[in-house]
């Protein structure tokens, strides 16, 4: 692999903070769009996007990086700087294994081979950057996905990752209502706690306040589930 045979030769710089809101529970019904631009000492030489169709925002991302690398990988230069929003596909842009975007990785892998075996001077840095913080470059290649978006495609296409949100969405708001409208599925004198409604297939809130504790879980559950007594002993 090209993550294995150049790793020394490969940089990532994928520090920052943690986004501090919930993932928003969206229903992505619109297209996406994939755009680069590549720059020289500040000079652009060249700018491409494509409509994706309906897919992720990692999806986009991902094309764009593999658009990216396929020029950059064509040009006499030593160093190559990649620079994205999305800490996913920086981290998944070069791994062939099974993903979404694999085919993407593959090519890019290829690229980055022959262009690193030509000469061992060279090396290629991948870095993330904030996304909608008025850096003008990274606002300009948005723009250029957003317009992407909008070109014709031949047929609607959909990526694997998308399916698989909408996937989660539909099953999660099945759920959540056969848990609010069906006490056979809830179960018969459970006691009722706000923080439980809707259930979340992610997380477990009984978890997160008394999972530190056997003891504090096993009385949870006591309480929860109708099962006395609930003291010590």
């Amino acid at each position: 692999r090209v993550l294995d045979m150049y790793r020394d030769r490969l940089t990532w710089y994928l520090e920052h903070p943690k986004k501090g809101s919930d993932e928003l529970e969206a229903w992505p019904r619109c297209r996406t769009g994939a755009a680069f631009r590549a720059y020289r000492a500040g000079r652009l030489l060249k700018k491409r996007g494509i409509a994706c169709g309906r897919g992720t925002s990692y999806d986009a991302e991902m094309v764009a990086a593999g658009m990216g690398i396929a020029f950059a990988t064509k040009q006499p230069c030593e160093t190559i700087h990649v620079v994205a929003d999305n800490e996913s596909a920086l981290k998944t842009l070069l791994d062939p294994g099974m993903h979404g975007q694999q085919l993407v990785s593959i090519v890019a892998c290829r690229n980055v081979r022959e262009w690193l075996e030509r000469d061992v001077r060279r090396k290629i840095v991948f870095h993330w950057c904030p996304s909608h913080m008025g850096i003008e470059w990274n606002e300009l290649v948005d723009e250029d996905a957003k317009q992407a978006a909008d070109l014709p495609l031949d047929r609607d296409e959909c990526s694997l990752a998308h399916a698989r949100h909408l996937l989660a969405v539909q099953l999660k708001a099945d759920w959540r209502d056969e848990y609010r409208m069906s006490p056979s599925y809830r179960g018969l004198n459970f006691l009722r706690l706000r923080v439980f409604d809707s259930p979340d297939h992610k997380s477990s809130p009984a978890l997160k306040a008394y999972g530190h504790s056997t003891s504090s879980m096993a009385r949870f559950c006591r309480a929860v589930m109708d099962h006395a007594p609930l003291g010590s002993f």
